[in-house]
Order: structure tokens, then C-alpha cells, then sequence
């Protein structure tokens, strides 16, 4: 279940926060952003978003905030002097890799070859759209491995429980809210 604020100056943004609530697994946890524009920060305008969303969350009976905070590649961790500040602790970092362009042609060859190399014995499906019957089952499986062979570092979450009917309905509400997307 997904939640969503929008902190307004005038017409401006200044800064939105986003919480979701699974409703199948992980029903003690939260999961939530608080961003604040670059120019409105250290006002206490993120303190007072995190609290309303801290709020929400325990009304909602959660008894754990789980906070994402991007970390930028070349300067600071954005955010976390603001999550110490609240009392956070890292629990994981996720890394980004990115490539800078224009590519020197003899690196995206190595690269290439690299990654065909790697790639021995697998194949790309590919649509667009609800997921095809015949792959139902295949991702449903896949969704699942990502819930648990991804490194979590010191986060602890559960499982999650994917079947055919789970993706059917991700596919459905994905059509309603007029999604289009490839898998």
C-alpha cells in the first residue's frame, strides 16, 4: 500500500516523502523516502516530513522504518547526516556502478565480451505488457530469488512469497494505473 506527501512553497516542490506498507510479507515494516530539495534543506522541513511518516506508519502498526537515502558517487552520502541526526543506522549500501561517456570503442568491446562470456547457457525473454501465461510461473520464481539472493547486509527482511496469481495481479494494477512496461 503506498502513500505519498508533496511539501508545496507557492508552486515549487520543496519536498516529498513516499511510504509503502507491504501487505504480504514484512507486515512489522515500513518502507519510505524523504526527499528535500537541495535549497530548502537543514530547515527542519525533513524532520517534520519523517515524523508525519513515522506517525502513519506506526498508526498503520508497524513497529519498523526502513529509509532509502541516495549515495553519491563522487561527493558525500546524501542523507546520511540526516538519518544519523533521526537516530538511523545503515543497515545496507547499495552500489551503482555508471559508465562515463563518450566510451572509448576498445573498453565497450572488453565489456562485451565479457558479458557474452558470462552469459553462456542463458537466453532474453522479452514483452510488453501483462506477463504471458507461459512465463507466469518462471517469474513468479524469479521474483521471489530476488527477495532473497540479493546481499541485504545487516537488513533482515522476509521472503517473498511469489506465485502466478501474485504476478497476475501486479500485471493487473499495473494496467489500471496505465502502466506499460517490459519485463
Amino acid at each position: 500500500e503506498p502513500r505519498a506527501w508533496v511539501v508545496r512553497e507557492g508552486h515549487e516542490v520543496v519536498a516529498v516523502a513516499h511510504l509503502t506498507l507491504p501487505q504480504r510479507e514484512n507486515l512489522t515494516s515500513a518502507f519510505a523516502d524523504v526527499l528535500v530539495a537541495p535549497a530548502h534543506r537543514r530547515l527542519g522541513l525533513g524532520s517534520r516530513l519523517l515524523d508525519h511518516v513515522a506517525t502513519d506508519a506506526r498508526t498503520a502498526g508497524r513497529t519498523r522504518l526502513v529509509l532509502w537515502t541516495d549515495r553519491s558517487p563522487d561527493g558525500p552520502d546524501l542523507g546520511d547526516g540526516f538519518l544519523e541526526s533521526v537516530g538511523a543506522r545503515r543497515g545496507l549500501a547499495e552500489m551503482r556502478r555508471r559508465l562515463d561517456l563518450p566510451v572509448d570503442r576498445r573498453r565497450t568491446s572488453d565489456l562485451a565480451a565479457s558479458a557474452l562470456e558470462s552469459a553462456q547457457g542463458y537466453g532474453l525473454v522479452q514483452w510488453t505488457g501483462p506477463t504471458p501465461l507461459e512465463h507466469l510461473d518462471d517469474l513468479a520464481v524469479l521474483i521471489g530469488r530476488m527477495s532473497t539472493d540479493a546481499p541485504m547486509g545487516d537488513l533482515v527482511l522476509d521472503p517473498q512469497r511469489w506465485d502466478a496469481e501474485r504476478v497476475r495481479e501486479r500485471d493487473a494494477v499495473a494496467v489500471r494505473n496505465g502502466l506499460r512496461g517490459a519485463t
